[in-house]
């Protein structure tokens, strides 16, 4: 009875996790109570990529990144570990569901790039006067374009998913024919358990590019929603062949491996993606539920307790980690009563 309890609670938790292409890797250096401590630091923080304090309640953080992939971040924080080595931190690597942290967190930010780009604006400001060219036209366009696609996934990290859906299609009426476009609508009509016309973006964009792969992983990821894990497959095996270096497709693959009862060949595909990406969370998460489908109760702590060192202050992974912790309880009253018998 408790083994199918145990079972029951981490497949739930499960069919609710599915792994985003967007997400990005910061390094959180520390965070204090006093900003004028977060302030020193945040000054003496040497590096090429943005810095930023961010406010939360009471707590001053130091963040820095986003970094391209987890590797790079994993060396970018030791680096700064060893550069600040004088205020002995401990930094830790941080998810977020945005490139830029949301502005009502932010109390100051600086880049490389500040100076030089107000230097640059500057010198050609006298060049802009005059008739609005074409070309400018065409990059005001551009930027309104990437400002709603910002302000959308903004929306969709709230959950307000009905606004990142007019945010996306005043995108798509300034930016035309673009697959991109129609697949961000395609997620966000997903969220809002809007699956038709969910299906219906995600095929425009094929329509506009039959190799777009992200468009194949959004129809995956519907399925995964609709708890159709053997459809989910075929659609990110196909999203995993056009890119096979996207991260996000071979682990949702796995994770629709194992919905659809073919746990070896997911437990495999997790071994090989904890050899690529050792610090990514969902890998290790999910392998622990193929264990314990299988019975390997011990290589199931082993993977759930990866998991949470990977998430500890990670606010994110929060309600996971709650339920990881209260299936770790239940796996060792199991095999304590194994042992007792």
């Amino acid at each position: 009875m408790r083994k199918l309890l145990l079972i029951s609670l981490i497949f739930l938790a499960f069919t609710i996790q599915a792994f985003s292409k967007d997400r990005f890797c910061f390094v959180q250096l520390a965070s204090f109570k006093s900003l004028k401590v977060a302030e020193k630091l945040f000054e003496d923080v040497k590096t090429n990529e943005p810095v930023y304090i961010l406010k939360f309640k009471e707590i001053y953080g130091v963040r820095v990144g986003p970094f391209e992939n987890f590797k790079i971040c994993k060396l970018q924080r030791e680096k700064l570990k060893n550069d600040l080595r004088k205020y002995r931190i401990e930094p830790i690597m941080i998810l977020s569901s945005h490139s830029i942290p949301p502005s009502n967190y932010i109390i100051k930010e600086k880049t490389s790039k500040t100076k030089s780009y107000k230097e640059e604006k500057r010198r050609v400001e006298p060049k802009r006067i005059g008739k609005i060219s074409r070309e400018k036209e065409k990059k005001d366009a551009s930027s309104l374009v990437y400002l709603y696609i910002e302000k959308a996934k903004v929306c969709m990290g709230k959950k307000d998913c009905t606004n990142a859906v007019r945010y996306l299609k005043l995108a798509i009426a300034k930016g035309g024919e673009n697959p991109k476009l129609y697949t961000y609508l395609g997620y966000a009509y997903t969220h809002l358990g809007r699956y038709t016309k969910a299906l219906n973006a995600f095929k425009k964009a094929l329509k506009i590019d039959p190799n777009y792969a992200e468009a194949y992983a959004g129809i995956g990821f519907l399925y995964l929603k609709l708890n159709s894990p053997k459809a989910a497959v075929i659609a990110f095996r196909r999203a995993h062949n056009l890119n096979p270096k996207e991260i996000s497709y071979s682990v949702n693959l796995a994770i629709s491996l194992l919905g659809s009862g073919n746990i070896d060949e997911a437990i495999l595909e997790f071994q090989k993606l904890k050899n690529k990406y050792p610090f990514l969370p969902e890998i290790y998460y999910n392998e622990a539920v193929a264990y314990l489908k299988k019975g390997y109760f011990k290589k199931a702590i082993g993977d759930f307790e990866i998991f949470l060192e990977l998430t500890k202050a990670n606010k994110f992974y929060e309600d996971y980690r709650k339920e990881v912790l209260k299936v770790l309880n239940q796996i060792k009253l199991i095999l304590k009563s194994k042992n007792e018998h």
